[in-house]
């Protein structure tokens, strides 16, 4: 009896198996035609939210970009138009590869490259470009100065858009406030609600949710009905505001207060006391050089530099040389209390191999005969004083581009 049972029970666990690869191949099957159906009938890109933007800027899922320029975006800010153009900066249109005999230059920055109050003919990488055409050089400058950003920034967005374009060199215009995330654009992020920093947690089986709703249909579509994703999602990922998001970066990664970079402030404060200036009229310099203990505004010098010795690195691996241009603040530039920052910054470039150009002497010379002509505010420059930095800047490269 036990023999012929055998046979019967070996019978049964084939059949359930037969069963179960059926039912497996069925449900394949119809899960592939449903994506079919979803894909041709109700996909309508419908579950991606339209981008969130300010002035001509969207936000990026990149953690260390956070925004960048929308290609084609336009708009009027700050008394003057702004155009992004079809590659994402603002500029003329380039194709990627260069004519031949043409020499191309890349000018990295915040808005002072960017040209926050100037149309963008006369934003002082199109001024250097200006001055080489008309002493007959082939030479483009393209400006890849965004508004707001900082050090890290600037290089990410390098190696995102500007390496594409193959440069012969990189300027790096370096602002006061490079090593901080002290911007107006951080603000009117943080105050538009629906932007928020999706931080990824670590995992195999996070990278198997993510692949399955980027790529089926079916669960895009039940995902807009039922909220799938943001139930799954709330297991693998945690969001935060932009303001909460770098305020806890940078406490991690501010510079300590006895780092090099921070202790600049004992030379600021011996120099304004020299210069008379009052604390009302130091706080704010204090705060743009990011030398103050609220997390979100101080440096984190450390950060900047990493990210300029990844430069470095790319400049030998693609044959580009980098050079650094130190803007000063313009404020009481006869008595200038960021000096030290200057030198501190001219020593740290050096260092990393770079060459540095700073034309505070020039700038300085130039208050003396224009005086608040040559800006704006304090952080930007006049279309005066770019023109003028744009032939000072043309006069350093003339021999070496």
């Amino acid at each position: 009896m036990l023999k012929f049972m055998e046979p019967m029970k070996n019978f049964g666990v084939v059949s359930f198996l037969k069963n179960i690869l059926l039912f497996v191949f069925v449900f394949s099957i119809c899960c592939v035609l449903a994506e079919i159906v979803f894909l041709v009938f109700f996909y309508k890109s419908s579950h991606q939210l339209p981008p969130v933007t300010i002035y001509v800027h969207e936000a990026s899922p990149n953690l260390k970009l956070l925004y960048k320029p929308l290609p084609n975006a336009f708009n009027v800010a700050y008394a003057t138009f702004n155009k992004i153009n079809s590659s994402g900066f603002r500029d003329r249109e380039y194709p990627a590869q260069k004519k031949p005999g043409v020499r191309r230059i890349i000018f990295l920055g915040d808005s002072v490259v960017y040209g926050n109050y100037l149309t963008w003919d006369q934003t002082i990488p199109k001024q250097l470009e200006l001055n080489f055409q008309k002493n007959g050089r082939q030479v483009e400058v393209l400006n890849f100065g965004v508004s707001g950003y900082e050090t890290e920034q600037e290089v990410e967005f390098f190696k995102e858009i500007g390496a594409k374009f193959n440069p012969d060199a990189v300027i790096v215009g370096y602002t006061m406030n490079d090593s901080s995330y002290a911007s107006l654009e951080v603000d009117l992020l943080h105050q538009n609600n629906n932007f928020q920093v999706t931080v990824a947690k670590k995992g195999m089986l996070k990278k198997w949710v993510d692949f399955l709703f980027n790529h089926s249909r079916l669960l895009q579509h039940f995902d807009k009905r039922l909220g799938l994703r943001q139930k799954f999602w709330k297991f693998f990922y945690q969001e935060y505001s932009i303001r909460d998001y770098i305020l806890q970066r940078n406490t991690q990664n501010q510079d300590p207060k006895n780092s090099a970079y921070r202790l600049l402030k004992n030379s600021i404060l011996a120099d304004a006391q020299r210069a008379g200036l009052s604390q009302k009229q130091l706080d704010p310099i204090l705060k743009f050089a990011g030398l103050v203990d609220d997390p979100l505004y101080s440096s984190h010098w450390n950060v900047s530099q990493k990210a300029l010795l990844e430069l470095k690195a790319l400049s030998k691996k693609n044959h580009f040389k980098v050079y650094v241009v130190i803007f000063p603040y313009m404020f009481d530039l006869q008595q200038y209390v960021l000096t030290s920052v200057h030198e501190f910054l001219r020593r740290e470039f050096e260092k990393m191999g770079f060459e540095v150009i700073d034309p505070l002497g020039f700038v300085q010379k130039l208050d003396t005969i224009y005086h608040d002509q040559i800006h704006v505010e304090p952080v930007h420059f006049s279309a005066l004083g770019a023109a003028a930095l744009g032939e000072y800047l043309y006069k350093y490269l003339s021999d070496k581009i």
